[in-house]
């Protein structure tokens, strides 16, 4: 007995499957069509051999394509967020620098002696302004900070002798 036949049912699926992938599906063609002669029903075989051929052949190259261009669509969203995180990288840098162009101090968290706004008082108009928010007008009056501009100075705590 050959190892390609369709004496039983799980045989008979091993060699459609063997025909479908295309392994030596000639021969099972051949060993089928002079099995039929007597019955002079060769020519069907030959039909149905080539029908499985084609039609597995189609089979197993359409899912072998689904899955490559599956792994390619997952390469492409891969390599689309690196270049969406080296975007947002290049931008933090650009703004990074933008900012230490201004003067911006990392250790200080905020704009360093070098920076000026636009009336040439930027330290003293920062600190003030925050020295404002924090504690009002009263903690300005010492050494490290100067008044606001139109401010009344005092002498004491101009002095660093406290309010």
């Amino acid at each position: 007995i050959p190892r390609a036949h369709f004496d039983n049912f799980g045989w008979g699926f091993v060699t459609i499957f063997q025909i479908m992938t295309g392994e030596n599906w000639n021969a099972i063609m051949y060993a089928g069509m002079r099995a039929a002669q007597e019955t002079h029903w060769d020519w069907a075989f030959g039909i149905l051999y080539m029908m499985l051929l084609l039609f597995g052949q189609t089979l197993f190259l359409s899912l072998f394509l689904s899955m490559l261009l599956s792994k390619f669509d997952d390469c492409r969203e891969e390599l689309a967020e690196e270049d969406e995180r080296k975007a947002s990288i290049k931008e933090l840098k650009e703004q990074r620098k933008s900012l230490m162009a201004l003067g911006y101090n990392e250790d200080y968290e905020g704009f360093g002696e070098g920076f000026d706004g636009p009336d040439g008082e930027g330290d003293a108009l920062v600190d003030a302004a925050l020295a404002k928010l924090a504690g009002g007008a009263e903690a300005l009056q010492d050494a490290e900070h100067p008044p606001l501009p139109g401010q009344p100075v005092d002498e004491g705590a101009a002095a660093g002798q406290g309010v």
